[in-house]
């Protein structure tokens, strides 16, 4: 809510369309930059949520196959 305050105060005070347009643009950018970031830490924790998730079921999975490649011999 800060945030949005404190752009709406810097896109009012600009003093000509062109300084606005600029301010727009670098808002604009920022808050693309800021979403890029969030959605990438939220990708690296999911996977990695994931990744623990299924990580007892593959340890699993080796032993069983491990046991039946071992009755095939």
């Amino acid at each position: 809510m800060e945030e949005l305050t404190e752009t709406m105060k810097t896109l009012t005070s600009a003093k000509s369309p062109k300084e606005f347009f600029e301010v727009n643009n670098q808002v604009a950018k920022a808050s693309y930059d800021n979403f890029v970031a969030h959605t990438s830490k939220f990708t690296e924790m999911s996977i990695k949520l994931v990744n623990d998730v299924f990580e007892p079921i593959s340890s699993r999975m080796a032993v069983a196959m491990d046991k039946f490649n071992s009755l095939g011999k």
